[in-house]
């Protein structure tokens, strides 16, 4: 009889675990889903303020995104 009890509440844990386990899984995917309803202009306005490409390099992408 103890032994059924132990394992009800190994159970419970284990659907706990899981249950928290989805939860921040989607979370995550939620998340990267927001980023990509990003347009290319705010990407790439990002990429600038961030330091990974120059003016120049910003200024011929942004005539090309403008030009779409």
């Amino acid at each position: 009889m103890m032994f059924g009890i132990w394992i009800l509440w190994l159970g419970l844990v284990v659907l706990i675990f899981w249950g928290v386990r989805v939860f921040v899984d989607n979370t995550e995917i939620n998340g990267k889903r927001s980023n990509l309803n990003r347009s290319a202009m705010d990407i790439l306005r990002e990429r600038f303020a961030k330091g990974e490409i120059d003016e120049t390099e910003f200024e011929k992408r942004k005539n090309v995104i403008s030009s779409q």
